[in-house]
Protein backbone atom coordinates (compact mmCIF):
# COMPACT_ATOMS: atom_id res chain seq x y z
CA UNK A 1 0.00 0.00 0.00
CA UNK A 2 1.41 3.46 -1.20
CA UNK A 3 1.40 6.33 1.20
CA UNK A 4 0.20 9.61 -0.41
CA UNK A 5 0.83 13.26 0.85
CA UNK A 6 -2.42 15.44 1.70
CA UNK A 7 -1.16 18.45 3.12
CA UNK A 8 -0.41 20.78 4.34
CA UNK A 9 -3.18 21.65 6.26
CA UNK A 10 -2.60 25.54 7.92
CA UNK A 11 -4.57 24.59 11.24
CA UNK A 12 -5.91 21.94 13.12
CA UNK A 13 -9.48 22.57 11.96
CA UNK A 14 -8.84 22.24 8.10
CA UNK A 15 -7.21 19.43 8.46
CA UNK A 16 -9.78 17.76 10.40
CA UNK A 17 -12.27 18.84 7.18
CA UNK A 18 -10.14 17.41 5.11
CA UNK A 19 -10.32 13.66 7.07
CA UNK A 20 -14.03 14.05 7.46
CA UNK A 21 -14.49 14.20 3.34
CA UNK A 22 -11.96 11.48 3.52
CA UNK A 23 -9.63 13.30 1.85
CA UNK A 24 -7.05 12.14 4.35
CA UNK A 25 -7.06 9.52 6.60
CA UNK A 26 -3.92 10.12 9.32
CA UNK A 27 -3.31 13.75 10.36
CA UNK A 28 -1.49 15.63 13.55
CA UNK A 29 -3.60 18.18 15.68
CA UNK A 30 -3.86 19.49 19.12
CA UNK A 31 -5.68 17.60 21.62
CA UNK A 32 -7.74 20.14 22.35
CA UNK A 33 -9.36 20.60 19.06
CA UNK A 34 -9.23 16.84 18.64
CA UNK A 35 -11.09 16.15 21.15
CA UNK A 36 -13.39 18.46 19.93
CA UNK A 37 -13.81 16.84 16.84
CA UNK A 38 -14.60 13.78 18.81
CA UNK A 39 -16.97 15.18 21.03
CA UNK A 40 -18.66 16.48 17.97
CA UNK A 41 -19.06 13.04 16.12
CA UNK A 42 -16.46 12.84 14.32
CA UNK A 43 -15.27 9.08 13.45
CA UNK A 44 -11.58 9.71 14.66
CA UNK A 45 -9.47 7.76 17.02
CA UNK A 46 -6.05 8.64 19.04
CA UNK A 47 -3.12 6.48 17.09
CA UNK A 48 -0.39 8.28 18.51
CA UNK A 49 1.10 11.24 20.52
CA UNK A 50 3.41 13.85 21.52
CA UNK A 51 3.80 14.83 25.37
CA UNK A 52 3.60 17.87 26.23
CA UNK A 53 7.35 19.99 27.13
CA UNK A 54 6.36 22.28 29.68
CA UNK A 55 9.12 24.56 28.77
CA UNK A 56 7.53 24.99 25.21
CA UNK A 57 7.34 28.58 23.64
CA UNK A 58 4.82 27.26 21.02
CA UNK A 59 1.75 29.11 22.46
CA UNK A 60 0.69 32.32 23.70
CA UNK A 61 -1.28 35.56 24.64
CA UNK A 62 0.16 38.69 22.51
CA UNK A 63 -0.60 42.14 22.17
CA UNK A 64 0.04 44.38 19.73
CA UNK A 65 3.65 46.72 21.10
CA UNK A 66 2.28 49.33 21.62
CA UNK A 67 -0.52 47.97 24.04
CA UNK A 68 -1.04 49.05 27.41
CA UNK A 69 -1.60 44.98 28.44
CA UNK A 70 1.53 43.64 30.23
CA UNK A 71 0.08 40.56 32.09
CA UNK A 72 -3.01 38.46 32.24
CA UNK A 73 -4.90 40.55 34.92
CA UNK A 74 -4.94 43.66 32.76
CA UNK A 75 -7.00 41.68 30.26
CA UNK A 76 -10.40 42.49 32.81
CA UNK A 77 -12.63 44.18 30.38
CA UNK A 78 -10.98 43.69 27.02
CA UNK A 79 -11.61 41.67 23.98
CA UNK A 80 -9.12 38.11 23.43
CA UNK A 81 -9.73 36.78 20.29
CA UNK A 82 -9.71 32.73 20.46
CA UNK A 83 -10.46 29.72 18.36
CA UNK A 84 -13.77 28.84 19.65
CA UNK A 85 -13.56 25.10 21.04
CA UNK A 86 -9.79 24.84 20.02
CA UNK A 87 -6.31 25.66 21.53
CA UNK A 88 -6.57 29.33 22.01
CA UNK A 89 -9.99 29.05 23.81
CA UNK A 90 -8.18 26.52 26.26
CA UNK A 91 -4.94 28.58 26.87
CA UNK A 92 -6.93 31.94 27.81
CA UNK A 93 -9.49 30.09 30.25
CA UNK A 94 -6.41 28.68 31.65
CA UNK A 95 -4.37 31.41 31.80
CA UNK A 96 -7.15 32.92 33.19
CA UNK A 97 -7.63 30.09 36.12
CA UNK A 98 -4.37 30.28 37.46
CA UNK A 99 -4.29 33.91 37.50
CA UNK A 100 -7.44 33.33 39.87
CA UNK A 101 -9.76 35.76 36.81
CA UNK A 102 -13.21 35.06 36.25
CA UNK A 103 -13.22 34.07 32.33
CA UNK A 104 -16.38 36.36 32.60
CA UNK A 105 -14.68 39.51 33.04
CA UNK A 106 -12.76 39.04 29.95
CA UNK A 107 -14.81 38.97 26.60
CA UNK A 108 -13.99 36.23 24.16
CA UNK A 109 -14.16 36.93 20.61
CA UNK A 110 -14.66 33.68 18.50
CA UNK A 111 -12.26 34.04 15.37
CA UNK A 112 -10.28 31.87 13.05
CA UNK A 113 -6.47 32.93 12.79
CA UNK A 114 -6.71 33.88 9.36
CA UNK A 115 -9.42 36.74 10.53
CA UNK A 116 -7.81 37.11 14.36
CA UNK A 117 -4.67 38.04 12.76
CA UNK A 118 -5.83 41.36 11.25
CA UNK A 119 -8.55 42.04 14.02
CA UNK A 120 -5.38 42.50 16.63
CA UNK A 121 -3.04 44.52 14.64
CA UNK A 122 -6.38 46.98 13.28
CA UNK A 123 -7.41 46.95 17.09
CA UNK A 124 -10.67 45.32 16.62
CA UNK A 125 -9.11 43.11 19.85
CA UNK A 126 -6.69 43.69 22.31
CA UNK A 127 -5.40 40.41 22.24
CA UNK A 128 -4.94 36.48 20.94
CA UNK A 129 -4.74 33.66 22.62
CA UNK A 130 -3.10 31.61 19.67
CA UNK A 131 0.05 29.16 18.58
CA UNK A 132 2.98 28.47 16.12
CA UNK A 133 3.64 29.97 13.69
CA UNK A 134 1.44 32.69 14.30
CA UNK A 135 3.25 33.97 17.41
CA UNK A 136 6.33 34.31 15.29
CA UNK A 137 4.58 36.22 12.36
CA UNK A 138 2.70 38.40 14.63
CA UNK A 139 5.98 39.08 17.12
CA UNK A 140 8.88 39.28 14.19
CA UNK A 141 6.32 40.89 11.33
CA UNK A 142 3.90 43.16 12.96
CA UNK A 143 5.46 44.38 16.35
CA UNK A 144 3.59 42.18 18.57
CA UNK A 145 4.38 40.94 22.18
CA UNK A 146 3.71 38.22 24.27
CA UNK A 147 2.34 38.21 27.96
CA UNK A 148 2.69 35.00 29.01
CA UNK A 149 5.61 32.36 28.08
CA UNK A 150 4.87 29.08 28.85
CA UNK A 151 1.62 27.35 28.83
CA UNK A 152 -0.13 26.95 32.29
CA UNK A 153 -1.65 23.55 31.07
CA UNK A 154 1.02 22.41 28.35
CA UNK A 155 -1.62 19.88 26.17
CA UNK A 156 -0.92 16.83 23.89
CA UNK A 157 -0.03 16.78 20.20
CA UNK A 158 -1.90 13.36 18.99
CA UNK A 159 -2.74 12.01 15.79
CA UNK A 160 -6.02 11.41 14.61
CA UNK A 161 -6.55 8.33 12.25
CA UNK A 162 -9.98 7.83 10.59
CA UNK A 163 -11.76 5.06 12.14
CA UNK A 164 -12.55 3.45 8.69
CA UNK A 165 -9.09 3.59 7.80
CA UNK A 166 -7.76 2.05 11.31
CA UNK A 167 -10.15 -0.49 11.27
CA UNK A 168 -9.61 -1.48 7.46
CA UNK A 169 -5.89 -0.78 6.87
CA UNK A 170 -4.18 -1.50 10.80
CA UNK A 171 -1.00 -2.36 9.25
CA UNK A 172 -0.55 0.29 6.87
CA UNK A 173 -1.70 2.83 9.76
CA UNK A 174 1.12 1.84 12.19
CA UNK A 175 3.50 1.79 9.09
CA UNK A 176 2.53 5.43 8.77
CA UNK A 177 3.79 5.87 12.14
CA UNK A 178 6.65 4.43 12.13
CA UNK A 179 7.55 6.61 9.04
CA UNK A 180 6.61 9.23 10.59
CA UNK A 181 8.41 8.82 14.08
CA UNK A 182 11.79 8.08 12.21
CA UNK A 183 11.16 11.94 10.04
CA UNK A 184 10.39 13.49 13.66
CA UNK A 185 13.78 11.90 14.78
CA UNK A 186 15.80 13.40 11.95
CA UNK A 187 13.96 16.68 11.66
CA UNK A 188 14.91 16.96 15.29
CA UNK A 189 18.65 16.68 14.31
CA UNK A 190 18.57 18.42 11.33
CA UNK A 191 16.55 21.77 12.49
CA UNK A 192 18.03 23.94 9.80
CA UNK A 193 16.14 21.71 6.99
CA UNK A 194 12.59 21.58 9.22
CA UNK A 195 12.93 25.52 9.31
CA UNK A 196 13.13 25.57 5.25
CA UNK A 197 10.34 22.64 5.08
CA UNK A 198 8.39 25.49 6.79
CA UNK A 199 8.95 28.16 4.56
CA UNK A 200 8.34 26.56 1.71
CA UNK A 201 5.15 24.36 2.87
CA UNK A 202 3.39 26.98 4.85
CA UNK A 203 4.93 30.18 3.29
CA UNK A 204 6.50 31.59 5.80
CA UNK A 205 9.78 33.71 6.26
CA UNK A 206 12.96 32.29 6.90
CA UNK A 207 13.05 34.17 10.07
CA UNK A 208 9.87 32.87 11.21
CA UNK A 209 10.47 29.92 10.45
CA UNK A 210 13.52 29.14 12.61
CA UNK A 211 11.90 30.94 15.54
CA UNK A 212 8.78 28.55 15.48
CA UNK A 213 11.64 26.24 14.95
CA UNK A 214 13.41 27.06 18.09
CA UNK A 215 10.01 27.54 19.85
CA UNK A 216 8.48 24.33 19.08
CA UNK A 217 11.55 22.08 20.53
CA UNK A 218 12.31 18.47 19.49
CA UNK A 219 9.09 16.56 18.56
CA UNK A 220 8.79 12.97 19.61
CA UNK A 221 5.64 10.52 18.60
CA UNK A 222 4.96 7.61 20.66
CA UNK A 223 2.26 5.56 21.67
CA UNK A 224 -0.41 6.47 24.04
CA UNK A 225 0.01 4.75 27.65
CA UNK A 226 -2.59 4.69 30.47
CA UNK A 227 -0.73 7.62 31.71
CA UNK A 228 -0.92 9.34 28.54
CA UNK A 229 -4.77 8.59 28.58
CA UNK A 230 -5.51 9.66 32.26
CA UNK A 231 -3.72 12.98 31.70
CA UNK A 232 -5.91 13.55 28.17
CA UNK A 233 -9.09 12.46 29.86
CA UNK A 234 -8.60 15.29 32.75
CA UNK A 235 -8.62 17.80 30.13
CA UNK A 236 -11.19 16.33 28.73
CA UNK A 237 -13.16 16.27 31.99
CA UNK A 238 -12.14 20.12 32.34
CA UNK A 239 -13.34 20.78 28.90
CA UNK A 240 -16.54 19.47 29.42
CA UNK A 241 -16.97 21.34 32.98
CA UNK A 242 -16.34 24.75 31.03
CA UNK A 243 -18.65 23.91 28.16
CA UNK A 244 -16.39 24.01 25.55
CA UNK A 245 -17.18 20.24 24.75
CA UNK A 246 -21.02 19.41 24.14
CA UNK A 247 -20.55 15.85 25.68
CA UNK A 248 -18.05 13.71 27.62
CA UNK A 249 -15.42 11.90 25.63
CA UNK A 250 -13.97 8.58 26.95
CA UNK A 251 -10.38 9.22 25.86
CA UNK A 252 -9.59 5.43 26.37
CA UNK A 253 -12.31 4.36 23.83
CA UNK A 254 -10.93 6.75 21.29
CA UNK A 255 -7.39 5.07 21.46
CA UNK A 256 -6.90 3.24 17.99
CA UNK A 257 -6.97 -0.47 18.18
CA UNK A 258 -3.01 -0.46 16.37
CA UNK A 259 -2.16 1.57 19.43
CA UNK A 260 -3.49 -0.95 22.00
Amino acid sequence: MKAEWAGPFDRCATLLQAISANQADIGGCGDIPGLSAIAAGQELCIGAVQRPRPESLSSAIVVRGDSPIRKPADLVGKKVAVNQAGAGEYLLLKVLEKENISKDKVQRVFLAPSDAAPALYQGTVDAWAVWEPYISVAELEHGARRITTTHPAPTYSVMLVRNEAAAKSPEAVKAAFKGLGEEYDWLNVNTAKSAEFLVKDIKISPAVAKRVTENQGPQLLTTPNADDVTKIQKTADWMLEQKILPKRVDVAATICPTAK
